[in-house]
């Protein structure tokens, strides 16, 4: 009871720090023709306002006399809502050249590895952080594996219709 309590304290705790430093980047890639700006500069700006994020969520817990297996909790609940905003930079780009689909799968995928790592271990293990570490480590994977892999890095974000694999466009 006392880790479940920690996760939702943690989630209670992070998800208004990493909606502020998200800094809205999904809507402003999916609306900027400019195309001022590569993919870089935004990944820049989120790693800036994130490890900020990040920073003040460990100061909150530090002065809130957390647990440490709280505080472990809570900065692991941190590191996968940073995956997440991560994520939605590319979801921008992929919602700017109309590849919802890539978007949906990313998030469904998302959410079942989410909800399974927090069953199989709250069930095998009796620990919600390990839940929370198999939550930050697959979702990790999906970032690496799924959602930038139709993306250049070096490319700008209004020309990434030529780094997009189409194939799965297409049909």
């Amino acid at each position: 009871k006392a880790q479940l309590d920690a996760f939702a304290f943690a989630i209670a705790l992070v998800t208004p720090f990493v909606i502020l430093s998200q800094l809205n980047l999904r809507s402003y890639i999916a609306t900027d023709f400019k195309c001022k700006f590569n993919l870089y500069d935004y990944q820049y700006s989120l790693f800036i306002t994130t490890g900020i994020a990040m920073l003040l969520i460990l100061i909150v817990c530090y002065l809130s006399n957390l647990t440490t297996e709280s505080i472990y909790i809570t900065m692991l609940v941190a590191g996968y809502k940073a995956i997440e905003s991560l994520s939605s930079i590319y979801y921008g780009i992929y919602q700017k050249n109309n590849d919802m689909r890539t978007v949906a799968i990313s998030v469904i995928v998302h959410g079942v590895t989410a909800v399974l790592s927090m069953v199989i271990m709250i069930y095998a293990f009796d620990s919600v952080l390990y839940g929370v570490l198999t939550i930050l480590i697959s979702w990790v994977l999906i970032l690496c594996v799924y959602d930038h892999k139709y993306i250049s890095l070096d490319s700008r974000v209004g020309n990434i219709l030529t780094a997009l694999n189409f194939r799965h466009i297409a049909s």
